[in-house]
């Protein structure tokens, strides 16, 4: 199965009219290709679940330099509940960790959480940043509800910036940023 990657990034603005402040956001889309036929097959497999594992590592991999000192993934992420970047993937449904992958039960367990994520019934359906992570959040080109039928996996990462500002904050993100698009493109 043939698989495209797109990279975005897009501006989210902060519901707070008063605070003059947007977040900037990277995104990495990955895409099955459609067949002879123009269907494109469901995006929830094993090989393609490891394949997002092998390019969250090279994500979570990339350190750039700002100002005599390194810059990673987890100097710039918002961490709204925990020390755990708060990125919307499906590998949450694995705490962001491989290793997880065959304990916790593979693709039945993510098709498992598809369905009962509202429901918080499963300690292992939190992420890794301790909150549920909705499958429309991290999936892509599904009807209704048949998350398992997704031809996309959505890997959103918040960044902590103020677009707005040139301020230190902003700077570092803005470092990784370009990092991070130059290993996505490669």
């Amino acid at each position: 199965m043939a698989i495209r990657v797109q990279i975005y990034l897009f501006q989210t603005m902060n519901p707070d009219p008063t605070v003059p402040r947007s977040k900037l956001n990277l995104q990495i889309v990955l895409v099955t290709i459609p067949d002879a036929n123009g269907i494109s097959p469901s995006i929830v497999t094993e090989n393609n679940i490891k394949l997002l594992f092998e390019i969250q590592k090279k994500v979570v991999g990339i350190r750039t330099n700002f100002s005599g000192s390194m810059i990673s993934l987890t100097d710039i992420c918002m961490k709204p509940i925990s020390q755990d970047c708060a990125t919307q993937s499906v590998l949450q449904y694995f705490k962001m960790d491989l290793r997880n992958y065959d304990n916790y039960g593979g693709v039945q367990h993510v098709e498992y959480c598809f369905q009962t994520y509202a429901l918080y019934i499963c300690k292992h359906m939190y992420s890794a940043f301790k909150a549920p992570l909705d499958p429309s959040t991290a999936l892509g080109v599904f009807s209704g509800n048949n998350y398992s039928e997704a031809s996309a996996f959505k890997v959103t990462y918040p960044v902590n910036n103020a677009i707005d500002k040139e301020g230190n904050e902003t700077r570092r993100a803005v470092a990784w940023e370009k990092a991070f698009i130059q290993i996505v493109k490669n």
